[in-house]
């Protein structure tokens, strides 16, 4: 029997399938005294032109560390231009939505994970009107929309490409709302939670460059090494083994390394 070449095609081992798979994890924290930011608006400022903004004051999210674990959140972890191998649960998103919302004029969430087939609803539950202003992406359509008093269905966006570097959203409006949306075309991601811990599971096993980047720190360099992965400029080389975890440690940053954090910020 004459099997047709799309069949023996499909008996044939995937050149490009991986060899098993792993996860890395780590902890960024703080290296210093307490630090804390002030708030960008003061409860009741009669300064600010809208009063949506002054019921309860406007934290500075750009910076937060949790005092008692002294992690930093919000710090993106990432590979840059993958075209490896993804795991079969995550070739596509489970989540085909994301909501983009605006409570007391600040921006929820503050950083923002998007892969290219996921669409982002951008909402307000403000009685006032905000913007949102995405003009710095080099690879996807820029936009700055006007977003009515309680948009609750919120505006669809929708995404071409992968950007290289985290995009800072604005409200020009509100000149002190601002955010961080990182978007790839893979899952191989994550952004710290409160206590800076994150963890990347299902990689291909290998060696990969991850980019560690934080609006405070810009490019943060670990100082992780190990074996023959070498040093980052980025972030950190891992090597993943199949059916582990290489786990990373605790990255410290030290008030050296919050260079984009200037003295007038700090309480």
């Amino acid at each position: 029997m004459i099997l047709p070449a799309a069949v023996l095609l499909a008996l044939l081992p995937d050149a490009h399938a991986a060899d098993g798979y792993g996860s890395v994890s780590g902890q960024v924290v703080f290296d210093g005294p307490k630090l804390t930011l002030k708030q960008l608006v003061a409860p009741d400022d009669k300064k600010v032109r809208d009063k949506c903004c002054t019921v309860k004051g406007v934290p500075n999210s750009d910076l937060l560390i949790d005092e008692k674990s002294k992690g930093i959140s919000n710090v993106f972890i990432y590979i840059r231009d993958y075209d490896g191998d993804i795991h079969p649960d995550l070739k596509e998103s489970k989540k085909k939505e994301i909501s983009f919302d605006q409570k007391n004029c600040k921006f929820l969430p503050h950083s923002l994970l998007i892969r290219t087939d996921q669409k982002v609803l951008l909402k307000s539950d403000d009685n006032c009107t905000h913007n949102t202003n995405a003009t710095s992406f080099f690879n996807n359509e820029q936009f700055n929309v006007v977003i009515q008093p309680k948009t609750r269905e919120g505006l669809p966006v929708k995404f071409e490409g992968a950007e290289s570097l985290p995009a800072k959203i604005e409200c020009n409006i509100h000149p002190f709302m601002r955010a961080y949306w990182l978007i790839l075309d893979h899952p191989y991601a994550a952004k710290t939670d409160k206590d800076g811990k994150f963890k990347i599971d299902k990689l291909p096993a290998g060696t990969y460059d991850f980019v560690v980047w934080h609006p405070k720190t810009l490019y943060l360099r670990t100082g992780y090494e190990a074996g023959k992965a070498g040093k980052s400029r980025r972030g950190f080389k891992v090597e993943i083994k199949a059916d582990g975890d290489t786990n990373i440690g605790k990255v410290t940053v030290d008030r050296k390394a919050l260079r984009e954090l200037s003295d007038e910020e700090v309480e």
